[in-house]
């Protein structure tokens, strides 16, 4: 069956398609930094940028605060990670 679009057509759709899912996933991390006061450890790793176990081995090495609530999974303040990668720029 032959396609009723061109290619030069469907090349260019797909480039306004790539930049929409971009542009819609920084909005999307732009809301999670904005937004969170405090995180469970996947949020505040994807704040971070950054891979969950990387973020566990963050918190072991920078010992970040955790808020413990029962029945919860640790809550990370996102003030105290802002001043920790503030502190440990360089």
């Amino acid at each position: 069956m032959d396609n009723i679009f061109s290619e030069n057509f469907m090349e260019g759709l797909l480039k306004i398609i790539d930049k929409a899912v971009s542009q819609h996933e920084k909005l999307i991390e732009q809301k999670v930094r904005d937004e969170f006061q405090y995180m469970d450890a996947k949020t505040a790793a994807r704040y971070l940028g950054m891979k969950d176990t990387t973020f566990n081995k963050f918190v072991k090495r920078t010992n970040v605060e955790q808020i413990l609530i029962d029945g919860m999974a640790p809550r990370y303040s996102k003030k105290t990670i802002d001043k920790i990668m503030e502190k440990n720029m360089y």
